[in-house]
């Protein structure tokens, strides 16, 4: 251990050590720097050791006679030091190198120094430059320094300030005497240093024209962009101006002088001539077989040509064929530095042969790309622009894409990221577009969430039309960095996950593999598909952010499964490695062990089943010993045990069984099952739970793969084309072997038959092993407690074969299970591995933490082994309370998660039934809850019920109390306002709390004709509204007003309601008709009558009576207001045409909406005499009847097909014809 010194040099307390600072360790850059507050380290003369293996202390006096040589060194060796001394005649120094005034020529003391070179202990007082005393380089100030004098920087390398030069122009771009230079070229200069333009930086002269232009960039490199295109074939000279060039240090230097270069412009005739359109060479998607030498031209659409990337570039026509069967694109193979470079957006003309290439597999249709060997490449000396083809997901096909194959396409749809596998081996990762079954947009293995078979062969083919590879455009293995998620790029702290989402990718299309060996076309490794290479890099959002916290399952106990991913310890004592699995060093055994110790001391799981742990015999160099190793030493001593059950069966690999002592304890022996059945036999352990005695099972399982199929096509066990893969028949058989073990081995040696089957079962949540083993009785716990489960993602598509199962004794001890999504979201290359990882990545993309820690999820479940809950006695309220929203209190159940309570009125009508939970609404021995009830006054009756996990507890025994409050006044309905009746009905709400109701009718001056009469809620009340209709004896045109008044014998008298009036009205009288009569001389008359009191609406009655027998005209409904106003006389309009030498008769009748009808009117007769005949069409020929003969037994029409409201003599109704009217006008 180092540690760092400050020893005191000023007289008396020459040599006391002032400071101790331990040294940590340093970090990746080899830095370690430590900060102090200020008058830390004290001025004047002190001395700063870098000591080894410090043994003393703060206050030690290591120069008890001060004489500057140490009488004690409590300490190894003395690694570095150096002396500050402000006054050498006087005070001391202890180190090697002591800096004084004049130390370096300056005639002041030093403020500060820096050794250089840096990190060396030379022992040369020549090698420390001077700081200046305003702390240049330290964080936070802004000093500047002389030539000549030191940065000096934590956590950077010392350098000293060189001696200041005047900016130098260092490159541009046209270089001088460049040729063909594009017409619209802009620009560059780069400058030796950042620097300042002035208003006139560049004179830019083409023959005789001047050009003006804008300025980007800077400060040290800076574009200049043209007002206007150059001339063809024009011969240009560009002169930086010194005066107008500073740079930006003090002192401010300009350039030395004018720096001039030239260029000559393209003449344009580069590129004539005719050539072949690109898409004639893309065959409508089929292979091209045309032999021969082609010219193609067109605008480059993806630069790719250096030896790291694709070698070639995209080029596309400038216009294509309209044929949406066909490809305007094309990749050229062109590499640098045989071939001519060029840039995105020039126009370019290549020859060349052009060949399919199905990167060494067998050519058909649909799996080469068409690519163009160029021999020529000419630039054509302008640009252009190709607008990116949008593409929309789903496809149709997945070869839909053929047609885009070397074109420049566009994906606008938000698309999830589905697959991050080889996103370090290859730089890719794979996206899809809204994944069925799916919140997040990921793809799903069909048969996760479909039956196998048809239904999953449909959502496998839609699969295919969501996804699409995006791809870095570089044909290396295991770049470095990793582009994704830009900017950063990929590390430990800075993934991409699948499920997160990205959208607006634009880029060119091709059809290769992740990497193909430029020199053996044997090897190509990755899926060859189609890739999208971006133009730029991909916005990703954090749509499935990296779980901070284990998820919480609930219950007293968790067990876990883990698949730990080949976990081989080598020899067992740090050597031994590689071994035929898992980390192939000691260094990568190392961080193996960290993750998946981090991993599984995070779950904290009381009993842990593994799979993929190496099988090897009991000892204590065994793999299992190892890990529990770790784990007690991560956490405490005897924190974790293991049954040791010593070799299983005869695979590489097996399963364990982990547990904490403190909270379970193995009974009786463990359970092996050994039949042949099984790729690694299943493990079985009794435990019970310490503090309750509950006891259960698990059985960890590790099913045979889906990998390795058989040859033969008709071995049942081979690949049946349902989408479960091969060996399927084999682990429904391993299943049913399973249902066997636990029915007549686990269960009848343990007596218990609660049972957990956990474990990687290779089988997806809808395939026959698992639905085997639900047909046994037993439940998936990932379906049943988590929305849209997985656990691995393979291909690009999700699902969990990661599996907890439940008897149906245990199934209701459950009390939650969860996927911790730690690692099959995360790219593999964070992983323990450091092979194909430069050094740098060995450090930034390893963390010792539980993400990537192996290839598949573990699963979580609770357990509640206690039983239900006891019951609980009440506390308050009991008896009287005056309180209408009381507090209810009962004693708490250690055992009960929840709290039903029950409320109701003392005639049962329920009042509240709630749940509450127990960690919310209980403190110490006491649960309390204040329910917002408003009570109505009376008895109430209340219990409490306790339940967890398990089930519900008993109810509590019955508690009651009586709320003291006087019941609210009543709501008065009716009668209000005008009524018709003498012996009106009363109506009004009433709580529920109140038994008796007074009602109290009074009138103005005179005797009330109801002064106070009880009634009994039970006898007028339902629910809340009461009605009764007293014996009162009402007058007409008299005001009356009435009350109600409540009482309850809880709560006594409540208050009088608000009162309310009414008035008794009679029918309207009959109206008198004015006009029309007689004889009149007009065909439209208006209708007038008296204007009647207490009438509302009015019918009008037309009939035309020339004939021998009345023919009914006219009837319609006016409203008062709207013809009569506050006039005497009301008037009607009819809009009717009357007709000449015509006789009509008309009657009134009067209505109200309270006392129903008044008579009809008299009648009165009137004749159209115009002096010449006109016929009126007649509407009926139904005769109409005597009006003197009929009585009124109707209410008038209020909607739909009215009859008239008349019946004769006998009682019978006479229809009316022409009296179907719009409902809008009756009243």
């Amino acid at each position: 251990a180092f540690t760092l010194l400050e020893i005191e040099g000023d007289g008396g307390g020459a040599g006391n050590v002032d400071g101790v600072f331990p040294v940590g360790t340093t970090d990746a850059n080899g830095f370690w720097w430590t900060g102090f507050i200020d008058n830390n380290i004290e001025n004047g003369t002190i001395t700063l050791l870098l000591v080894e293996n410090f043994t003393g202390s703060q206050g030690d006096d290591l120069d008890t006679d001060n004489d500057g040589v140490f009488d004690a060194t409590p300490w190894a060796s003395v690694v570095d030091g150096v002396g500050v001394n402000d006054s050498p005649g006087s005070d001391f120094t202890y180190a090697e190198v002591e800096l004084v005034e004049m130390y370096d020529g300056l005639p002041f003391e030093p403020g500060g120094a820096s050794r250089i070179p840096n990190g060396t202990d030379t022992d040369m007082l020549a090698d420390w430059v001077r700081n200046d005393f305003d702390l240049a380089g330290i964080p936070g100030f802004s000093g500047s320094l002389d030539a000549g004098e030191a940065f000096n920087t934590p956590n950077a390398v010392n350098e000293v300030i060189p001696a200041d030069l005047p900016p130098m122009v260092v490159s541009t771009i046209p270089m001088d005497g460049a040729t063909n230079v594009l017409v619209d070229a802009n620009i560059s200069v780069e400058f030796s240093e950042p620097v300042t333009l002035g208003t006139n930086p560049l004179d830019i002269v083409c023959g005789t024209q001047n050009f003006s232009y804008m300025i980007s960039g800077g400060p040290t490199t800076f574009t200049f962009d043209p007002d206007t295109d150059f001339t063809l074939a024009s011969n240009c000279t560009v002169t930086v101006n010194a005066s107008e060039v500073s740079d930006q240090d003090d002192p401010i230097d300009n350039l030395p002088m004018d720096v001039t270069f030239s260029f000559t412009v393209t003449d344009g005739n580069q590129c004539v001539g005719a050539f072949t359109p690109i898409y004639s060479l893309q065959e409508n998607g089929a292979n091209f077989g045309m032999p021969g030498i082609f010219t193609v031209e067109g605008i480059v659409t993806g630069d790719y040509q250096t030896t790291d990337e694709l070698r070639g570039f995209f080029l596309q026509a400038a216009t294509g064929d309209g044929n949406v069967a066909t490809s305007d694109g094309i990749f050229v193979f062109a590499p640098l530095p045989a071939s001519l470079d060029v840039v995105e957006g020039q126009r370019v003309r290549v020859t060349g042969t052009v060949s399919e290439n199905a990167f060494d597999e067998t050519p058909t249709a649909t799996n080469t790309e068409t690519q163009f060997m160029a021999t020529g490449i000419t630039l054509c000396g302008d640009t252009g622009a190709i607008t990116a083809t949008p593409v929309t997901f789903p496809l149709a096909d997945p070869t839909e894409l053929e047609q885009y194959e070397g074109m420049l396409i566009s994906l606008t749809q938000t698309l999830s990221v589905t697959e991050v596998f080889n996103l370090g081996r290859f730089g890719e990762f794979s996206a899809a577009f809204d994944g069925q079954f799916s919140p997040d947009g990921r793809l799903m293995i069909p048969t996760n969430v479909v039956l196998p078979g048809v239904a999953a062969n449909n959502l496998q083919a839609d699969n295919d039309n969501r996804r699409i590879t995006i791809d870095d455009g570089l044909n290396i293995q295991n770049p470095d960095p990793i582009p994704y998620p830009a900017p950063l790029g990929l590390s430990a702290d800075n993934t991409l996950r699948t499920g997160d989402q990205v959208m607006s990718i634009a880029g060119t299309l091709s059809f290769r593999p992740g990497f193909a060996d430029p020199n053996d076309p044997t090897r190509n490794f990755g899926t060859i598909t189609f890739r999208l290479h971006p133009e730029a890099a991909p916005t990703f959002t954090v749509n499935n952010p990296r779980p901070t916290m284990v998820p919480a399952v609930g219950g007293d106990l968790t067990v876990a499964a883990f698949n730990v991913l080949n976990y081989f310890n080598g020899n067992g004592m740090g050597g031994g490695f590689p071994t035929s699995r898992g980390a192939d060093t000691l260094s990568e055994f190392v961080r193996q062990t960290d993750k998946i110790v981090g991993a599984i001391t995070q779950m904290d799981a009381d009993v842990i089943g593994l799979m993929e742990i190496e099988n090897d015999p009991s000892s204590p160099n065994s793999a299992v010993q190892d890990l529990v190793d770790a784990l007690n030493a991560a956490t405490a001593p005897g924190t974790y045990d293991f049954i040791d059950a010593g070799m299983i069966g005869t695979d590489e690999i097996a399963v364990a069984l982990l547990y904490q002592p403190a909270t379970v304890t193995p009974v009786g022996a463990f359970m092996v099952d050994n039949d042949p059945v099984y790729s690694r036999p299943p493990l079985a352990q009794t435990f019970e739970e310490n503090g309750t005695g509950e006891r259960f099972s698990v059985v960890v399982n590790h099913f045979k793969s889906k990998g390795s199929c058989p040859s033969d096509p008709g071995d049942p066990n081979a690949d049946q084309g349902d989408g479960q893969s091969c060996w399927n028949l084999l682990r429904t058989q391993q299943s049913n072997q399973i249902l066997n073990f636990v029915n007549n081995v686990i269960v009848p040696t343990s007596g218990d038959p609660d049972v957990l089957v956990i474990g990687d079962l290779n089988a997806y949540a809808q395939e026959d092993p698992i639905v085997a083993l639900e047909n046994g009785g037993f439940t998936d716990l990932a379906e049943a407690f988590i929305t849209d489960p997985y656990s691995f993602v393979f291909f690009g598509q999700s699902g969990y074969l990661d599996h907890a199962l439940a008897s149906s004794s245990m199934n209701g001890q459950v009390t939650g299970a969860a996927f911790w999504s730690i690692n099959a979201d995360e790219p593999r290359v964070l992983d323990y591995n450091e092979e194909f990882k430069s050094p740098g990545q060995i450090i930034s993309l390893y963390n010792p933490d539980p993400y990537r820690s192996s290839d598949h999820d573990p699963i979580i479940v609770g357990l509640d082994l206690a039983g239900v809950p006891a019951a609980t006695s009440l506390i308050a309220p009991l008896g009287p309370t005056a309180d209408i929203n009381p507090t209810f209190q009962w004693a708490a159940v250690g055992s009960a998660d929840e709290y039903l309570l029950w409320i109701s009125r003392a005639d049962g009508t329920p009042v509240l039934e709630q749940f509450y939970d127990a960690a919310t609404v209980c403190t110490g021995s006491v649960c309390a809850v204040t329910p917002q009830l408003d009570l109505l006054g009376g008895v109430h009756r209340w219990w409490v019920r306790t339940s967890n996990s398990v089930g519900f507890g008993p109810w509590s025994a019955e508690g009651n109390f009586t709320v003291t409050v006087p019941p609210a006044a009543a709501t008065l309905v009716a009668p209000n306002g005008p009524i018709g009746e003498l012996q009106p009905t009363f109506t009004w709400e009433a709580p529920l709390d109140a038994e008796w109701l007074l009602l109290w009718v009074s009138s103005p001056g005179g005797s009330p004709p109801l002064p106070g009469q009880w009634y009994a809620r039970a006898d007028i009340c339902t629910g809340t509204v009461c009605e009764v209709t007293p014996n009162i004896t009402l007058q007409i045109g008299v005001e009356y007003l009435w009350w109600v008044r409540t009482w309850s014998a809880s709560g006594g008298f409540g208050d009088w309601s608000p009162g309310t009036a009414f008035i008794v009205l009679e029918a309207p009288e009959q109206t008198t008709l004015i006009a029309p009569q007689g004889t009149i001389g007009m065909t439209q008359p208006l209708f007038e009558f008296d204007n009647v009191e207490n009438a509302e609406w009015y019918l009008i009655w037309i009939s035309d009576e020339t004939g021998p027998t009345g023919i009914f005209l006219f009837s319609q409904w006016y409203e008062r207001a709207g013809i009569c106003g506050n006039q005497p006389t009301c008037q009607i309009d009819t809009s009717l045409s009357f007709g000449d030498n015509r006789t009509y008769r008309w009657w009134v009748r009067t209505w109200n909406p309270f006392s129903g009808f008044g008579p009809w009117s008299d009648s009165l007769t009137f004749s159209v005499a115009l002096g010449n005949q006109t016929e009126l069409n007649e509407v009926s020929g139904v005769e109409l009847p005597d009006l003197s003969n009929l009585t009124d037994t109707s209410q008038p029409p209020n909607a739909g097909q009215i009859q008239p409201p008349f019946t004769d003599a006998t009682g019978t109704a006479i229809e009316v014809p022409g009296a179907e009217l719009d409902s809008s006008l009756f009243p």
